[in-house]
């Protein structure tokens, strides 16, 4: 049952991440300003400000990376895993061409796909971190 949960947050994701492709150039823009504004006020106390270009491509990594670590959490196989995520952000790239004002762009492809890696590294990272301290943890208890 917990991997058949596991599969489902991962399907649903893939979904959600081509749901956001099936909208036009100026639904896409009204989003990505209104998120731009919101990064900004935030960053105000760092006295930073980024461009809605920069928010864009950090969604596309953000978006990817939990795509990663979902896939990852649910299959198990990093070749798999890293296939699918490329096949997501190809077919999510192709998608966008269907809409007005949106283009497919490689360099998107790419983006996702290393936000993907990201992911990936950060689950083996999490599980690392995570079997190192249950051995801690239970060593301590034996003596």
């Amino acid at each position: 049952m917990k991997n058949k949960l596991k599969t489902v947050l991962f399907v649903i994701w893939i979904l959600f991440i081509w749901s956001r492709s099936m909208r036009t150039a100026a639904q896409s823009s009204v989003e990505s300003v209104t998120t731009t504004s919101i990064v900004n006020y935030l960053m105000m106390i760092f006295g930073a400000t980024l461009t809605e270009h920069i928010v864009r491509k950090a969604a596309h990594f953000v978006e990817f990376a939990l795509l990663g670590l979902l896939g990852i959490n649910a299959i198990n196989r990093f070749s798999v895993t890293a296939a699918i995520c490329l096949t997501v952000g190809s077919i999510d790239e192709i998608i966008q061409r269907f809409f007005p004002g949106r283009s497919c762009q490689l360099s998107d492809v790419v983006l996702d796909f290393v936000g993907a890696l990201a992911g990936i590294i950060t689950y083996y990272f999490l599980r690392f971190i995570m079997t190192k301290a249950k051995r801690k943890f239970s060593s301590r208890n034996r003596g």
